[in-house]
Parts: C-alpha cells; structure tokens; sequence
C-alpha cells in the first residue's frame, strides 16, 4: 500500500471515530490539525485574528465532518474549511 493510500485510509478512520462520538477520535482529529489551522489563520489574519479565526475554524470543522467525503485528504479538506472561514470572516470584518 502507498503512502497515500495509507494516509486516505487513516482520515477515513479518523472521521469514522469523530461521527462515532469517539472521545479518542475527537482528541486525535484535535491533536493532528489544531496547530495547522492555528497557523494558516495566523497567516491569513494576522496576530490579532488568529485565536478567533481558529476557534470559528474548528467549530466549522466539526460541524462539517458529516460532509467530508473522503474525496481528498482530510487535510486538504480541512485547509479548505479553514481557509474559508478566515476569508468570510475577514471579509464581513472589513479587514
């Protein structure tokens, strides 16, 4: 198996824990992308932005997972989420 079949199998696991109500699931889905999606809403925003772009973020995140498909990494998935939440946000902030 390679590498990307092996990491598509993880994230389709992982969401499969979340939509489970796996406390386990939750702190791994948290442990493996809390710090990225910190990051790129720092980059977006800015230091003044990024806690309450990252925690719209996450909450979006969560409240989406029923719609992730397993089409593209997990990961891209949620940079895509993210990425979107920080530019409506900004947008509707007037930034």
């Amino acid at each position: 198996v390679d590498d990307a079949a092996r990491l598509r199998a993880e994230d389709l696991d992982l969401v499969r824990a979340v939509r489970r109500g796996d406390p386990a699931g939750w702190q791994r889905l948290l442990a493996a992308y809390q710090d990225k999606i910190y990051a790129l809403c720092f980059r977006i925003g800015g230091r003044r932005w990024a806690d309450d772009l990252a925690q719209d973020a996450m909450i979006r995140v969560i409240q989406g997972l029923d719609s992730y498909d397993g089409r593209s990494r997990l990961s891209a998935w949620i940079y895509r989420v993210t990425a979107n939440v920080c530019l409506s946000r900004l947008r509707s902030e007037k930034y």
